[in-house]
Formats: C-alpha cells, sequence, structure tokens
C-alpha cells in the first residue's frame, strides 16, 4: 500500500530538481558570469580550481568536456552548458571561472618611473650609491612574444611559446611583447631604426626571457598566462628569473581570493619571498662562517 506514495515522493524530488549531494558537502561556488541558461549550444571555456590540499590531476575522470590546460590547482577545460551544470553539483570540485580573454596593456615610461636617475646613482657627503642598470637580473616577459631586434636580442635568454588556441609560430606577430622588453632592457647604443625619441629601457643591463602566452591578435586565454607565471616559477634557476612582468589584464569578475590569474601570481609571489628567506639565511651562514674563522686565526 505504501509504494505509490514512494514513487510519488521520488518522482518529486526529481521534479525539483534537488541535488544529489550528500548532506554537509559544500557545493562549488561559480563566478557571476557563468551562472545563468546561455545561449543554445553555447562552448565555453572555464577553469576549474580543485580543493585545497587536492591535486587537480585527480578530478580528471570526473571532469566534463575537453582538458585544454592543466595547471598548478586547476584544470581548464572547454565544456557545454549542460556540462558546466552538472560540474556545479559536483561537490569535490572548489570553484569553477570563466577562462577570460586577456589582452595587451601598457602605461609606463622611463619618464614616469624616474629610471634615468636609479641609472646615475646618488652621491652626498655622508653616503653614495652606486647606478642600477639592472645587470645580473633576468626578467621574463609574459606577452605576445619578443622579435629579434637590435637592441634586445643579444640578452634573450630563453622562449617558450604557451598559446594553446593558434598554430605555433615564433617571435612576436603583434608586437606589444616586443615594445614591453624594449621598454624594459633596451639598449640605446644597439637600436637602429628606432625613433630618436627612444632612451632605452629601464634596465639595459637585464636579461629577458621569452614567456608567449597572446595570440597574434594581442589576446589570449586566463590559463594560458597561467601557465606562464608557472612556467617562469619553474625555470626560475635555470635562467635567473627574478622578475616577471605582465603588462595585460582581463575584467574583473570575481574576488581576488578566488580569481585564478590573481592565484597564480599569489603564488609566484609567495615562491619569491620564500627564495629571498633562503638566500637571507644563506647569507647569514656565510658571514658566521667566516667570522668563525677569523677568531680561529
Amino acid at each position: 500500500m505504501r509504494r505509490p506514495f514512494v514513487f510519488a515522493a521520488l518522482l518529486l524530488c526529481a521534479l525539483v530538481g534537488l541535488p544529489a549531494v550528500p548532506s554537509g558537502q559544500r557545493l562549488p561556488t561559480l563566478t557571476g558570469d557563468l551562472r545563468g541558461p546561455g545561449v543554445p549550444g553555447e562552448r565555453l571555456r572555464i577553469i576549474v580550481q580543485a580543493p585545497e590540499g587536492v591535486h587537480p590531476s585527480t578530478l580528471r575522470g570526473r571532469l566534463r568536456g575537453v582538458i585544454r590546460r592543466e595547471m598548478e590547482g586547476a584544470v581548464a577545460l572547454e565544456v557545454s552548458r549542460a556540462d558546466l551544470q552538472a560540474m556545479a553539483l559536483d561537490s569535490t570540485v572548489a570553484h569553477s571561472s570563466a577562462d577570460l580573454p586577456v589582452a595587451a596593456d601598457m602605461a609606463i615610461s622611463n619618464k614616469v618611473t624616474g629610471a634615468p636617475s636609479v641609472w646615475q646613482g646618488t652621491s652626498s657627503l655622508l653616503s653614495s650609491t652606486p647606478g642600477y642598470t639592472g645587470a645580473g637580473i633576468t626578467v621574463a616577459v609574459i606577452d605576445s612574444g619578443i622579435a629579434p631586434h637590435t637592441a634586445i636580442s643579444d640578452r634573450i635568454l630563453g622562449r617558450v611559446n604557451l598559446v594553446s588556441w593558434e598554430a605555433p609560430s615564433s617571435g612576436d606577430p603583434y608586437g606589444h611583447g616586443t615594445h614591453v622588453a624594449g621598454i624594459i632592457a633596451g639598449s640605446t647604443t644597439a637600436a637602429k631604426n628606432v625613433t630618436p625619441a627612444y632612451a632605452g629601457g629601464s634596465a639595459p643591463g637585464a636579461k629577458l626571457v621569452d614567456v608567449r602566452v597572446l595570440g597574434s591578435t594581442g589576446v589570449g586565454y586566463t590559463s594560458d598566462v597561467i601557465a606562464g607565471i608557472d612556467w617562469a616559477v619553474a625555470n626560475r634557476s635555470k635562467y635567473g628569473i627574478r622578475i616577471i612582468n605582465l603588462s595585460l589584464g582581463h575584467v574583473v569578475a570575481e574576488p581576488s581570493a578566488t580569481d585564478p590569474l590573481c592565484q597564480a601570481v599569489k603564488r609566484a609571489r609567495h615562491e619569491a619571498v620564500l627564495r629571498q628567506l633562503h638566500r637571507g639565511r644563506e647569507a647569514d651562514a656565510a658571514r658566521a662562517r667566516a667570522d668563525q674563522s677569523a677568531v680561529r686565526h
């Protein structure tokens, strides 16, 4: 006699669309631009973040759609709207963001930053500092590439192309990355066939690493930029990378606490701080050994 009632209860649950999630488990969060019905047949590029302490590779069997890139703590996917709605009920996913388009941007110059005074150094009766040109420093330029140019070519230590959505190519089809590289480290003595207004880069003694993440139109995906940041961090010792330059960005769609690009920058900054602390400890240990040696002698 109770079977019809049980069947009706199950049917009611199906109709109202109650998520099949055990009680107490937290559903993943979505950025506002991913909510809504969308367009029929629409394909979306998203970035899915794994819960803290969970490697994203463990999610591969549960994720829907086409995997475009695996990153530290996240996976970039191309999915349908139905795939996204299904993953929104998966408690093993922490957060989903749109894999937003990223565009080149730049608005600095030597005059604005006061670079000439840094090159000259300071001198006074009490103290003096030498000029700084960036010698001994390597900058990873994460941009549209760096084309061969007499002002910078002899100081490019390495190149990598991480653009995931167009055919592989070398150099800088768009030109923005080369422009930025010249602002950072261009040399006036080697700069032929350029405007007389060019006064060299802010750090003409620095080395460069070309990390290409933007396509031939100067636009790319957030996931490719994140891959560029992670690549620079992973190869920092090989090339002596001390600085990462990002003259690009995307619209603000969510708080920095969940924004994948902000999280990648935070990871890179954390690595830099750890390395600085490590170098400080090594320097302190070296001074202590020197002091002990002096005492013995």
